[in-house]
């Protein structure tokens, strides 16, 4: 299962993959988005948390492909990975370079800490507040598989 919540008071849109994202899944995270994006103004923050994603078949690259341009055409200011182990991206950092204007500022975190750091550091410059460490609890995340 895969998360798509977006905030717009911290225009912040932050994306949670967990397990296998296969295609059915891939495409399900774009819909979401879809429809998370126009609550958002340019120069947005995106999070994607990658600690659980345990692997992207090829099947999925096709949506995710989308899903970066559909980002990138909605102006995003800055892309914030968490992902703990930087062997293994699964194919998100060449698939930036494709997907994102030269404007976007990517930045890839080991630690929760360092991303939300970014994030605050980042949003002094923009004027607003970034997200918080994670998601709430009330049943705002939107589930998208």
């Amino acid at each position: 299962m895969n998360f798509v919540y977006a905030d717009e008071s911290r225009k912040l849109l932050h994306l949670i993959y967990v397990g296998t994202l296969d295609k059915a899944a891939a495409q399900a995270v774009l819909a979401a988005t879809r429809g998370a994006l126009p609550s958002l103004t340019p120069g947005f923050d995106v999070l994607s948390d990658l600690r659980e994603l345990k692997a992207v078949d090829k099947e999925a690259i096709a949506a995710l492909d989308e899903l970066m341009d559909l980002i990138n055409a909605h102006g995003v200011g800055q892309v914030v990975r968490i992902l703990p182990a930087q062997t293994e991206d699964f194919g998100f950092g060449i698939m930036s370079l494709f997907h994102y204007g030269h404007a976007v500022r990517i930045v890839t975190c080991l630690h929760l800490e360092e991303a939300v750091a970014r994030l605050a550091t980042h949003a002094k410059g923009s004027g607003h507040t970034p997200g918080e460490n994670r998601p709430p609890v009330d049943g705002s995340p939107k589930p998208t598989g």
